[in-house]
C-alpha cells in the first residue's frame, strides 16, 4: 500500500477535530491549518499529502467552526490549487484563507512563516481572537526574530489580494508580539463522531 493510501485511510477514520476548550460564539478562531493537516495525516511518520486528505481536513475544521468568523492560515500546498481554496470560501462566508508563500532566496529556513502570521493576525485583530494549534510557542521570541520575508495570499468570498511582508515590517510587527498574549487552544481528532459518542455513552 502507497503512503497516499495510507494517509487517506488514517484521515478518514479521524471522525471528528474536538477542541480542547470551549470557544465563545463572537471569538474569531484562528487555525493554524499546518499543525492540524500534519496532525490529521501523521506527516512526520509519512510525508506525504494529498488532494483528498487536505479536503478531508476542511471538512472536519468546517464541523468543528461551526460557522464561527474563522480565519485559516497555512503554508502553500501544492497539491491545493488555489482555485479550490476560492470555491472553498465563495461556499463558505466565514471563512477567510491566507496562503503564506516563502520569498526568502534561501529556502528552507522560513518555515515557521505560518506560525509567524497566526500570532501576527491574533496579536494585531481589534476583536477577540483564538488560534488552534498543538504549538505552544515555546519558542516564540526565536521565531518572531527568525522569520524571513514572505507573500500573503488572502482569499475570502472568492476574491484573493496579495501583499509583500519584507524584512522592515517585520521588524515594526515585532514590537506588537507578545508572548504572554498568546491565546490558544489545542485539539484533537477523534475516531468517533459526536453522534457515536453519544450513543456509546448510553449504552
Amino acid at each position: 500500500m502507497t503512503n497516499t493510501n495510507i494517509i487517506l485511510d488514517i484521515a478518514k477514520s479521524k471522525k471528528q477535530l474536538v477542541f480542547d476548550n470551549i470557544i465563545c460564539k463572537n471569538t474569531t478562531v484562528i487555525i493554524d491549518f499546518y499543525n492540524c493537516y500534519c496532525t490529521l495525516i501523521k506527516f512526520c511518520k509519512f510525508k506525504t499529502f494529498s488532494l483528498e486528505t487536505y479536503q478531508i481536513c476542511m471538512e472536519r475544521i468546517i464541523t468543528a467552526i461551526a460557522g464561527r468568523k474563522t480565519i485559516i492560515i497555512a503554508k502553500n500546498i501544492f497539491e491545493v490549487d488555489l482555485e479550490i481554496i476560492r470555491e472553498l470560501t465563495k461556499r463558505y462566508k466565514n471563512i477567510t484563507y491566507i496562503v503564506v508563500e516563502d520569498t526568502c532566496e534561501t529556502k528552507s529556513i522560513n518555515r515557521e512563516r505560518d506560525d509567524y502570521v497566526c500570532l501576527l493576525y491574533h496579536l494585531l485583530l481589534p476583536e477577540k481572537s483564538l488560534v488552534i494549534s498543538n504549538d505552544k510557542y515555546s519558542n516564540f521570541y526565536k521565531l518572531i526574530n527568525s522569520v524571513k520575508p514572505f507573500r500573503i495570499t488572502t482569499i475570502y468570498n472568492n476574491e484573493t489580494s496579495f501583499v509583500e511582508i519584507n524584512e522592515a515590517s517585520i521588524k515594526e510587527y515585532n514590537k506588537s508580539l507578545v508572548h504572554d498574549h498568546v491565546n490558544r487552544t489545542g485539539f484533537k481528532f477523534n475516531s468517533l463522531d459526536k453522534f457515536e459518542i453519544f450513543r456509546k455513552k448510553i449504552k
